[in-house]
């Protein structure tokens, strides 16, 4: 008896519908695939007309600005750019313009109000020697000689009156005995000096 062995492997074939369906798997793959190339070959003409009418572009702003100057027109590029820098000097400047309107450089008018209100007033016996002012004419001090302390402190109660539709008040009086010789070396006068502020 003998039997025989089928070395052979057999074909495994398959179904046809698996076979059509494969078939359209790559055709629709090949399909895509082309489809992108010529996407990308409609993209590379279209950089490059953009970049052929970018340079056409920059021809005619070049001749532009070589007729402008020609005929003696401004550039616009040098205004913008003399705008811009005009416009950050004006910002710079609204800032110092904002702290003169709130008087923090003092009253526009400077001080002539101030010394008007105090060349108005005459008290017998006071002799002023300085007036200053500090804080941008917020602060005023007054010093000199008087003769008494009574006509000191009518003369600041004065001040005060003058003063104050300016809103300047003086509160505080500082008072010292000084000695002076008279013309005769023998006589010692006293003088008091004051300072109000």
């Amino acid at each position: 008896m003998s039997q025989q062995i089928n070395l052979l492997a057999k074909k495994e074939t398959l179904p046809a519908a698996t076979r059509l369906s494969g078939y359209g798997l790559l055709i629709l793959l090949a399909a895509l695939v082309a489809i992108g190339i010529g996407n990308q070959l409609d993209l590379a003409a279209a950089q490059a007309e953009s970049r052929s009418q970018e340079q056409i572009l920059q021809a005619v702003k070049t001749e532009l600005r070589a007729k402008r100057l020609a005929a003696g027109l401004p550039d616009a590029e040098s205004d913008a750019i003399a705008t811009a820098a005009l416009q950050t000097k004006l910002k710079q400047k609204a800032g110092l313009q904002d702290l003169a309107q709130k008087g923090e450089f003092g009253k526009p008018g400077g001080h002539s109000a101030v010394m008007t209100a105090i060349a108005t007033i005459s008290e017998p016996g006071v002799w002023l020697r300085e007036i200053s002012t500090q804080q941008a004419g917020k602060k005023l001090t007054l010093s000199g000689y008087a003769l008494s302390g009574d006509a000191v402190t009518r003369y600041l109660n004065q001040l005060n009156q003058a003063l104050k539709p300016l809103n300047i008040v003086l509160t505080s009086a500082d008072l010292a005995i000084e000695e002076t010789a008279s013309e005769n070396a023998k006589q010692k006068q006293l003088a008091l000096q004051f300072k109000l502020y």
